[in-house]
């Protein structure tokens, strides 16, 4: 079973990503593929710099911070961005779980990048908004406005989890989100 895990920025789905991996889940980590991507040499690379220019580079490489901070103020500069990059992201989700019986794709953005439709099953990770934002500003050192920015830059929690098949609220202490998650893969029957 191919399974999505998706949930907004701060939501602990990377927490969730964590418990499956050391249950013995391949989990297909789509941020750090992105990350990949961007490198020098990397399949993006080239495209990206194209269409921003080399004022995002520091050192030779993109930097994702620069990137970040011109696609988090702009739309239309993220879906730019967007339509490079899911391309090259999907591509290689879809090289990792080739023959896999059982994986975890997990990303945030896995319904606007298509890679929703590999999966047979999509979890959605929900946490209260205010926790969200504290988790984003200490994560990545940003100030309050920058996190609200970067969440409202995402799909809604709402439009998340009508379509999830499960939703995970992560509302409680990590061993109560450990039990969450370990009870909905032992229903389905994964080991």
């Amino acid at each position: 079973m191919i399974i999505g895990l998706t949930g907004g920025i701060g939501s602990g789905k990377s927490t969730v990503a964590d418990i499956l991996r050391k249950k013995g889940l391949l989990v297909v980590d789509c941020d750090k593929i992105g990350h990949q991507i961007l490198e020098r040499g990397g399949a993006a690379e080239k495209e990206v710099l194209a269409a921003f220019g080399d004022s995002i580079l520091e050192d030779g490489v993109i930097s994702r911070k620069k990137l970040g901070s011109i696609v988090f103020q702009d739309a239309e500069k993220r879906a730019c961005l967007n339509r490079i990059t899911h391309k090259h992201i999907k591509d290689e989700v879809e090289k990792r779980i080739a023959g896999e019986k059982n994986a975890v794709i997990d990303g945030a953005l896995l319904y606007e990048s298509g890679i929703s439709d590999l999966c047979d099953q999509m979890i959605v990770v929900t946490c209260p908004e205010e926790i969200r934002v504290q988790r984003i500003m200490k994560r990545d050192g940003i100030s309050h406005k920058d996190a609200v920015q970067r969440m409202l830059s995402q799909e809604s929690e709402n439009v998340l989890t009508n379509r999830a098949n499960v939703v995970i609220i992560n509302n409680g202490s990590v061993e109560e989100l450990q039990e969450k998650t370990e009870a909905i893969f032992q229903s389905w029957c994964i080991h």
